[in-house]
Formats: structure tokens, C-alpha cells, sequence
């Protein structure tokens, strides 16, 4: 069975409004407490759903285990398994008959987003934020998660755009009575780091090659896959692990996208389409944006800048040629260090800033007057880190803290535009994939050395075509500094000379090109906007104007991508 969304509710008069796609219907009624779901729609793919009893339980498994069955779930709820051994991209709910209790579980790195709202003693928890928001009545912003917001393209910690709703953290069992007040919140996973040094590198890129391996047998299934590629390394790791140089299955489609017919990202994503005999298209990024910004905004919910949603501009390709896509998310950050191994990091906490702050972040700050609240976003991060002090290599530490932050806020909320069509996978947050990890020396990840010969040996073919960073494949990349960077900069000043620069950035085509001027000018400057209660009409008009005179400068297309990422958001949900 497959569903929309998920919302319960306590208090709450009638059926609820606010929805990704159509309307609710209800599940069940327990205590006072409304369950209900939405099904998919056109435009919304929605999740797998899991549902059963077992003892006193009652439960909901909203998303999917890998590797794991509907037996591991009851195993769980039974104290025969811990819950965080539960693996997949998922969101637990269930119901206890004896102590009538509601208890929710998040999955260890919160792929699967939850939300809980709580306001005048309406109180709801749901799936979907703006669902749980209209639950409980709430419009009150909240203006220090706006502020993180704008900060680092993210929300911080919790927050949300709401006051009176949070998110539902990572490896987080959270416990509500009968009324839905709260009970408890506590860990089911914490984070560790103890590095096999009896294992040798060379074992370890083998190792890494197994368990791979068998995490990518668990997630391809007997589905229609997609398999976007890029011209970076994690995609063709997911395609070596996936498919094998003789390999002529029609289970698979490829398709690569860039910004331009001359794109290098979709010449290398066609090359390594062909090496493995894949069906594999390529698309250049049209001005597909402002009508698809509803769209964008259910899939998301404005937990991003729009123009990072490159994926809408395929949804029909997608939707005609898959069912499910493997997505090669974080596959960057485990397979490579964070910048700080072996240096002295006095302040890590202003490090770790350095690394999430926002160019084009000050114009936003200043136009809303948020300069309280970012003293406030600094102070957190200092007492965040310190949840991590037990983790005793300070490059493995940043990987903790960003992978709590930043890709539970940013990159699994972008994860779910892939569900405008299809239904994401992502073989990096496997908890197989995470425990091997919390073994490997960091030395060992250090410029992508494990993955880069993880692909020598296992797929040379792959290792063979080039890598976009360095305009080189994996035998020649070495000698960027020698004879690959001077190429580089004479290509670049050709392309100077001649007028001839490329687009590199999503929001280069859809705010230049076609009616996107007009559009973008339209969403920001349109009389009676709700963006103008808090930024003035006449401080955006100048923006514009700074903006289309030279847009490479002081951030402002990120200035300007996260203005009209939350004007839309105000105009839809505000």
C-alpha cells in the first residue's frame, strides 16, 4: 500500500485542510487521538506503507526497510531488537493499548521527516509541516529558524518556519499520552568512532566493496531504477555497485542534466552511461521554475531554496521511466574528510561557521533585521559541538555534527522533489554503511583516496572516464597542480575573452532566461505580497536592479534564490 502523507491530531474540529495532495481520510481513533493519511497524487508519489498489530501495538510504518521485513518491525516493538537496528528511510509510529500511549519513532539519521505542533491544546503530529501547522491553527513565524534559514540555506537544530511546530530529531523516540501531551523524548542511537587500526587499507577498501555491495542488492529490488549520474564520483560508485561492465538488464534508466548543450557534466554522464550499457538521456536545465513552484513547495515544503530542485525540471521523464531512483546523497561527505584533519582548530566552533555560512547571507539579515537572532544561531552551534565531544577525532566530529544538521535539514528535504515521480533510495544512510564508517580512519577517506581506489579496483572502466572536479580520470587527476590546472586557466580566460561563460548555477538559467525576469520580478514585487510586512518593497526593487548589473557579486543570486523561496512559501502556506 502506498500513501500521501501521515497526520494525527488531538482537538482538532472536522478534517483537516492543509495536505501535499488530496484530501484526508481517517485511519482510526485512538483515545482522543485522530489518526488519518492522504493518498498520492499526480504530482505527489507519496511512501510505502506498513501497517499491523501486534501484542498491546498498534503500528505505522510509513517509508521502507532495506534488507529487513515486516517481522524486524514487530521484533522491535517487542524488545526482541533495538529500534535503531530498524534500516531504511522510514518514520515509526504506534499505538499502545495498555498504557494508551502514542510513540513515534524517527530512523537513525531522520531521513524520514516528522513534525510535532503544539498551540492553544490543539496538538498534532504528521508528515507533512504545513499539514501539521493547519492542524493546530498556527501562522506565527518562527523567526530564529528563518534566521538559520537564511544563514546557511538550512533550518537550525528543530525549527522550523512555524513557532508552535518542530521537527522530530534524528534517532528519536518520542513518547505522547493518550491527549497528546508529552511524555518523554530520548536517543535510541548515539554517535561513535573507533577506528579498526588491525584492519589494513587495503582490507578496508574490500570491505567497503562488500558491504556496498550488498546494500546496493538490498535497494535496486525487482523496480524500475533510475540512476542519475554526474560528473562527480558518488554516482558512478552507485552505478559500479549496481550494474557491471556487461550488463544489458532494462531494469535501469540513466539520465544526466546540465545547464547548456556543451555541458561537461552530461558528456561524462553519457560516458559512463555507455560503459555500462546504459539507456541513459541527457537534458539541458530549462526555465522550468516559477510554474512549477507549487509543485516545488509540496515536495520540499520551503525547507530549501527553490533552485536547488534541478529535479522538477524531469519530473515527467522520471515518472514515465521509473519507479524508484537511487540517489547518491552523502556519499561525498562519508568518503572524504571535512577539512580539519591533522590541523590545530582552536575555535572549531567558528570553523564549523565558516563552513556553513552563506554568501549573500547579510542582505537577508539586515533587510529583516535578524541581527539578535544570529548572535543567538552562533551561541547554539558552540553548545551544539559540545554533544559531540566524546568523538575523539575532531575531522570525524565535523562529520557528526553535519550530518545532524546539514543533511537532516537541507539534503533529505531536497531528497523528497524525486517524489514529484518516483520514490528515492539512498544506499549512504544504510545503517550498514554508517557502522562501517564509524571504523575507518579518517586518514583513509582523506581526498577521496578510498573511493577513488575503490573504483580502480572494482569498476576501471568507470575509473577510467573523467572526474568533473579535475577535468581528468582517476589515473591522471594527480597531476592537476602540474599540467591540468594551467588548462584550466587558460580555458577559462578563452571564455572571458570571448563572452562565452557558461552557466554554472540553477538559478543562472531560471532567473535570465525566457520570462524569468519577469516572473521573478513578478513573485517579489506584486502589490500586497506577504513578503512586504517584513522587508520593504523599495530595499527588493534596489536588490533586483544590483542584482541584474552584476549578479556574481555578494551572493546576491543566493540572496535573491531564498527571497523567492520564502515570498512563495508566504503566499502558499503563510
Amino acid at each position: 500500500m502506498r500513501v500521501g502523507d501521515l497526520l494525527l491530531t488531538w482537538n482538532s474540529e472536522g478534517t483537516p485542510a492543509a495536505g501535499r495532495s488530496t484530501g484526508w481520510s481517517q485511519i482510526g481513533r485512538f483515545g482522543p487521538g485522530v489518526l488519518w493519511q492522504q493518498a498520492p497524487s499526480e504530482h505527489w508519489y507519496g511512501f510505502p506503507l506498513q501497517s499491523g498489530q501486534t501484542g498491546p501495538w498498534h503500528y505505522w510504518l510509513l517509508g521502507e526497510l532495506t534488507g529487513q521485513t515486516t517481522n524486524h518491525i514487530e521484533a522491535a516493538l517487542n524488545g526482541q531488537i533495538e529500534i535503531a537496528e530498524l534500516n531504511g528511510h522510514f518514520t515509526l509510529w504506534a499505538w499502545h493499548n495498555t498504557t494508551q500511549q502514542w510513540h513515534l519513532w524517527t530512523n537513525r539519521l531522520g531521513t524520514f521527516h516528522a513534525y510535532l505542533g503544539q498551540e492553544n491544546g490543539r496538538v498534532a503530529a504528521g508528515t507533512f509541516c504545513p499539514g501539521v501547522a493547519g492542524a493546530i491553527g498556527t501562522k506565527a513565524l518562527d523567526w530564529y529558524g528563518l534566521t538559520g534559514f537564511f544563514s546557511w540555506g538550512f533550518f537550525p537544530q528543530d525549527h522550523t518556519h512555524f513557532d508552535a511546530v518542530r521537527m522530530l530529531r534524528p534517532a528519536t523516540h518520542t513518547v505522547l499520552d493518550s491527549n497528546g501531551r508529552l511524555c518523554t523524548q530520548e536517543r535510541t542511537w548515539q554517535w561513535w568512532h573507533r577506528p579498526d587500526t588491525g584492519r589494513s587499507y587495503d582490507d578496508t577498501v574490500a570491505e567497503f566493496a562488500t558491504h556496498f555491495a550488498a546494500v546496493m542488492a538490498d535497494q535496486v529490488g525487482p523496480e524500475k531504477v533510475a540512476l542519475p549520474i554526474s560528473g562527480g564520483l558518488d554516482s558512478r560508485t552507485i552505478v559500479a555497485a549496481a550494474t557491471a561492465p556487461s550488463h544489458t538488464d532494462a531494469q535501469f534508466w540513466a539520465y544526466t542534466y546540465g545547464y547548456g548543450p556543451k555541458s561537461i557534466e552530461t558528456k561524462i554522464g553519457r560516458a559512463i552511461g555507455q560503459a555500462r550499457n546504459l539507456p541513459c538521456d541527457s537534458f539541458t536545465i530549462p526555465p522550468y521554475l516559477f510554474p512549477a513552484l507549487p509543485t516545488v513547495l509540496r515536495c520540499v515544503e520551503g525547507f530549501q531554496d527553490v533552485t536547488q530542485s534541478r529535479q522538477a525540471a524531469i519530473a515527467a521523464q522520471l515518472r514515465q521511466n521509473a519507479d524508484v531512483v537511487l540517489a547518491g546523497h552523502w556519499g561525498d561527505v562519508w568518503l572524504d574528510t571535512m577539512g580539519v584533519l591533522g590541523k590545530e582548530v582552536p575555535d572549531l566552533a567558528s570553523t564549523v561557521l565558516h563552513k556553513l555560512e552563506k554568501g549573500g547571507r547579510h542582505w537577508l539579515i539586515d533587510n529583516f533585521g535578524l541581527q539578535e537572532q544570529s548572535e543567538q544561531l552562533h551561541e547554539r552551534v558552540k553548545t551544539d559541538l559540545a554533544h559531540y565531544a566524546d568523538l575523539a577525532d575532531l575531522d570525524f566530529r565535523v562529520k557528526a555534527f553535519k550530518t545532524d544538521h546539514w543533511s537532516w535539514r537541507w539534503t533529505t528535504a531536497s531528497v523528497r522533489m524525486f517524489q514529484t515521480a518516483v520514490l528515492p533510495r539512498l544506499p549512504f544512510y544504510d545503517n550498514r554503511l554508517v557502522d562501517f564508517f564509524c571504523t575507518v580512519p579518517s586518514e583513509f577517506v582523506h581526498k577521496r583516496q578510498l573511493q577513488i581506489d575503490y573504483l580502480k579496483r572494482y569498476a576501471p572502466d568507470l575509473a577510467r572516464i573523467t572526474w568533473q572536479q579535475y577535468r581528468a580520470n582517476l589515473y591522471q587527476y594527480q597531476h592537476f597542480r602540474t599540467w591540468l590546472l594551467p588548462a584550466r586557466i587558460l580555458r577559462k580566460a578563452k571564455r572571458r575573452l570571448t563572452g562565452q561563460q557558461p552557466a554554472e548555477r540553477n538559478w543562472e538559467v531560471q532567473f535570465f532566461k525566457g520570462e524569468g525576469p519577469t516572473q521573478l520580478r513578478q513573485m517579489l514585487l506584486t502589490p500586497g505580497l506577504h513578503i512586504h510586512e517584513f522587508v520593504r518593497p523599495a530595499a527588493i526593487e534596489a536588490m533586483l536592479a544590483e542584482f541584474y548589473a552584476a549578479p556574481l557579486t555578494q551572493g546576491r543570486g543566493y540572496s535573491l534564490s531564498m527571497l523567492l523561496t520564502l515570498t512563495s512559501w508566504l503566499e502558499q502556506y503563510g
